[in-house]
Parts: C-alpha cells; structure tokens; sequence
C-alpha cells in the first residue's frame, strides 16, 4: 500500500486504488475514477457466490440456457465494486483471500468518509455576493502598491491618489 492511498489491491486486472476521500481508482486506461458518492457497495464474494448471479452478458450469447450452465470458478474470488450505474468485477487469487477482506474494510471507511465529507458540502450554506454586501477585506499578498500607498495615507489623515485616473 502506498502512503497516497487509504486502500489498494493488486487484482489480477490491475492494482485498484482508493483515495483517503474515497475515490477509487480502477485499473485500465479508459476507466475513470469513481468519486465516493457513486459509490454502493464493495464486497468479497467467492466463486461460487459470483457463479450464481446471471450476468447480461451471459443471458445475450447464451440465451435462456445461461441458468442451465455452469460456470468454472470454484478456487478464485472476486472483489465486486458496485455503484449507481455499473458493477465492476475484478478477480483475485484465492491466497489473497485475506489481503482482499482487509482491503474492502479499509476501503468502505474511505468512501464513508468521503460520502460524509460531500453530504456536508452539499448542506453548507453558500455565500452569494449582494450588491449592497462589503466586499471582502483583502489579505497583505492580493493587495497592489496603490493600495499599500493609500493604506499609509489614510493613517495620515491624507485623501487616498487615484491610480489609473485619467
């Protein structure tokens, strides 16, 4: 595990990744980052468990059969990441069986915490700027030398220059 990552995994795909905000990061070029919000669900599940479920994949090529035929994966497992518009599979060896279970734990804790971090952005009141509002004071590195200057004149008593005036 990376010191950048709360969680990863090497599966037989690709290393998955799981940020400490809870984005996970899938293996393969095209795939994009899944932000925490998206996601529903990460589990272990064994081969028997996964041969169970019926795929669409499976039902299109095989048609009705696809409940009749069995499919070979008795030793491996599979780490499933389910989110509001996919499920992404991946496979691990069996011996990782462990490494895998830790990772899920690690890995539902980051997304919590991301989870919770968006839903308190999402409540945070936002500040919108009123015409009649004061705008904002400005910190010591946004201020230009004009506003230096008249910044020390005001202290003097003096009428603020008007830089730029034609």
């Amino acid at each position: 595990m990376s010191l950048l990552d709360a969680a990863c995994i090497k599966a037989d795909d690709g290393t998955i990744h799981v940020a400490p905000n809870g984005v996970i990061g899938l293996p393969g070029l095209l795939t994009p980052d899944i932000p925490a919000t998206d996601v529903v669900d990460i589990a272990v599940e064994d081969g028997k468990e996964a041969s169970k479920r019926v795929t669409a994949a499976r039902v299109a090529a095989v048609g009705v059969f696809a409940l009749a035929i069995k499919k070979k994966v008795d030793a491996t497992k599979f780490i499933i990441i389910e989110t509001t518009e996919d499920m992404h599979v991946f496979e691990i060896n069996a011996k990782r069986h462990r490494e895998a279970l830790a990772f899920v734990k690690r890995a539902k804790v980051a997304v919590a915490r991301g989870q919770e971090y968006a839903a308190r952005e999402a409540e945070a009141p936002t500040v919108e700027a009123t015409d009649d509002a004061e705008p904002a004071p400005k910190k010591w590195w946004q201020k230009t030398t004009g506003d230096l200057i008249n910044e020390r004149r005001a202290r003097k008593g003096k009428e603020p220059l008007r830089f730029g005036a034609a």
